[in-house]
């Protein structure tokens, strides 16, 4: 499981999480050319005002910076704007990936990892937090568990 924060400006948190999950640049990005088994669990992506070259651009640099692992990926972004992205977010969204394997029975996790029944773009999960009081991992697990589908 690894977890990017997708940090943007304030009040375009909407706007980016909605092109995270469907702009047709970055979805094809995404499932073609995006190989985060080359990142940690957690990492920060600064996109600024989210278009989709900078999206692109910082998602290369997060990946080309890692050594390859042989673990399976379920990457989720969380989105949300810069000036809420306090120390606390900072360890409930690093805490995520654990809480996440931790909690989800095998099978779920296969099922968010399978990609050969489903298109390769529900191979990732957005989320976005208009607020810092959401982040606790807990709300953020929740949140990650109501958006992904295990059918």
């Amino acid at each position: 499981m690894k977890v990017v924060a997708v940090l943007t400006d304030p009040g375009d948190e909407r706007r980016c999480a909605k092109r995270l999950r469907s702009n047709n640049s970055i979805t094809r990005f995404l499932d073609r050319n995006f190989h985060p088994k080359r990142m940690h669990d957690f990492e920060t992506a600064r996109v600024g005002d989210c278009s989709s070259g900078r999206v692109k651009n910082r998602m290369e640099n997060l990946e080309s910076r890692k050594s390859t692992t042989s673990k399976d990926v379920k990457m989720v972004f969380v989105v949300m704007s810069e000036d809420d992205f306090s120390s606390k977010c900072r360890r409930a969204i690093k805490n995520l990936p654990d809480e996440l394997e931790k909690d989800l029975r095998c099978g779920q996790i296969r099922r968010m990892h399978d990609n050969r029944t489903r298109s390769t773009s529900d191979d990732f999960v957005v989320i976005r937090l208009n607020r810092e009081s959401q982040c606790t991992t807990s709300k953020l697990e929740r949140k990650v568990l109501n958006t992904a589908d295990f059918n």
